[in-house]
């Protein structure tokens, strides 16, 4: 019945995304054109008046005239009824893509005056509008945008009646991989892709899956890759782990764990809104698909999700994030007061500066006593990797002997001093001498482990590196090589 039966403009402003305004209004400007150039058979049909014709090719030719673009899908819709003789459909895909560009790269003000009075002459002053469809990832009825339009019907991931409709089923997933004769993947494809939920419907991610079939027909041994969140700038995650609250970093280290949060929904949160409150950033990140609901309760007139991190896709985003904090936060710590300390044997401050290094880093990376010894070599490796570059087999006795002497003073003392610690806030010489005692035997194998490891392994292991460095630009080539350890 309606099927063809309306002229139809369509625009995506997903192609707005340049670091100022005068850029990304120019690709809006650009993209609006292309539809006016889509629909210039409307020229030819003698429908027009002699005014309509002139806006319309002033619009084609891309003149500097701001208002011709804030009325531009107002005075096409107006060119194309009077062509087909019925009103027109306006399809608006992706809206705040540049109101979510124009807030991270500080234009976000003038971005929404734009907007704003470009879906004002389209969408509430329009008569030759029959209706709009307009899509996005957070919620249309206050956004700043939207304050001037009325009979908004709005579906949310938390709607009803449209679940199915934001991805793909389970159903429709094991049907493609069978298509492709590929549904011995489908287990995988679960893990990585699954996890939406929205209304009683479980979603899969359509962009990954589609992504991740057309991988795996070009080569059988394509693997699961995070599609999706590679095609996003991920900006959110990134500001709440670099500049969130030791709070925020703890709830993300939770989630990352495979725990979940509970939080108060608001569903009209804006751009504006999203430092206004940490619950307000977490409510961002549901709404854009980097967490899930897990369940619900009510609390008088407040309504609380579980969220939870949807799948592996969205958690190596999470993860990879932590991991370039936490490299360049360790880049950028100045390691000079914690060498002095060891060259120095100041026991003291050596512990005060390890002490104040795991209290910030330690929770996400903490996962057995192997962090330990990697989060002691990695402040050691920027000093003392370009002398084990030199060492020659003739030199490997000092190296082992430093490795064995260090493990057993060094690591077992900070060790050491943390049992104490979490014993007794109160250390007695009894309580010292007990544990020292009882820490004997462990760390003397410890350090002839280490010893033995050095001399069977060290040469081996730095090739190994020092490949690593060379591959991935963190080294050249030319410098002296440890072949020979």
């Amino acid at each position: 019945q309606h099927q063809q039966q309306y002229p139809v403009i369509s625009l995506s402003l997903k192609s707005a995304k340049q670091p100022d305004y005068e850029m990304a209004y120019g690709m809006l400007k650009k993209n609006i054109i292309e539809e006016f150039e889509r629909h210039a058979y409307v020229l030819d049909g003698g429908c027009l008046t002699e005014r309509e014709e002139t806006i319309f090719r002033r619009t084609l030719k891309m003149e500097d005239d701001v208002q011709l673009y804030i009325d531009a899908l107002k005075t096409l819709s107006g060119c194309l009824e009077k062509y087909h003789g019925k009103k027109c459909i306006i399809l608006i895909d992706e809206y705040d893509v540049p109101l979510e560009n124009a807030w991270f790269c500080g234009f976000y003000d003038e971005m929404t005056g734009f907007i704003r009075s470009l879906f004002e002459s389209a969408l509430k002053t329009n008569a030759s509008l029959e209706f709009a469809v307009i899509t996005g990832c957070l919620r249309i009825s206050r956004e700043s945008i939207f304050t001037g339009l009325n009979n908004l019907a709005v579906n949310s991931v938390r709607g009803f009646g449209f679940g199915d409709s934001f991805g793909f089923t389970p159903e429709e997933v094991k049907q493609l991989l069978q298509y492709y004769e590929i549904e011995n993947k489908y287990e995988a494809v679960k893990q990585w892709y699954d996890g939406y939920h929205f209304d009683q419907a479980e979603i899969y991610n359509p962009w990954s899956i589609m992504n991740y079939t057309k991988n795996f027909l070009i080569s059988p041994n394509a693997t699961a890759a995070p599609y999706w969140a590679n095609t996003s700038s991920n900006s959110i995650v990134k500001e709440l782990i670099e500049e969130g609250s030791e709070e925020i970093r703890s709830e993300v280290e939770h989630l990352i764990a495979g725990g979940f949060l509970e939080k108060p929904v608001h569903e009209e949160i804006t751009y504006e809104d999203i430092h206004a409150s940490e619950d307000n950033l977490w409510n961002f990140l549901y709404f854009t698909g980097y967490l899930t609901s897990c369940g619900q309760r009510f609390d008088d007139e407040t309504t609380f999700i579980r969220l939870k991190i949807p799948n592996i896709e969205v958690k190596t985003v999470y993860k990879n994030t932590v991991l370039s904090w936490f490299d360049n936060k360790m880049k950028n710590t100045d390691l000079k007061p914690l060498l002095r300390a060891i060259e120095e044997g100041d026991c003291d401050a050596l512990a005060e500066i390890i002490s104040e290094q795991l209290m910030d880093t330690i929770s996400f990376f903490d996962y057995g006593e192997s962090y330990y010894h990697g989060f002691l070599a990695g402040l050691l490796f920027q000093r003392y990797y370009a002398k084990a570059d030199s060492f020659s087999g003739r030199r490997k006795l000092p190296l082992v002997a430093y490795g064995g002497i260090s493990v057993f003073f060094l690591y077992g003392a900070i060790v050491d001093i943390w049992t104490i610690l979490a014993m007794t806030s109160q250390p007695t010489l009894a309580t010292v001498v007990t544990v020292y005692g009882a820490a004997l035997y462990f760390n003397l194998v410890h350090a002839g482990a280490t010893v033995l490891f050095l001399l069977i392994l060290a040469g081996p292991m730095l090739k190994k590196i020092r490949r690593v460095q060379i591959k991935y630009g963190m080294k050249t080539g030319n410098e002296k090589s440890v072949d020979k350890l």
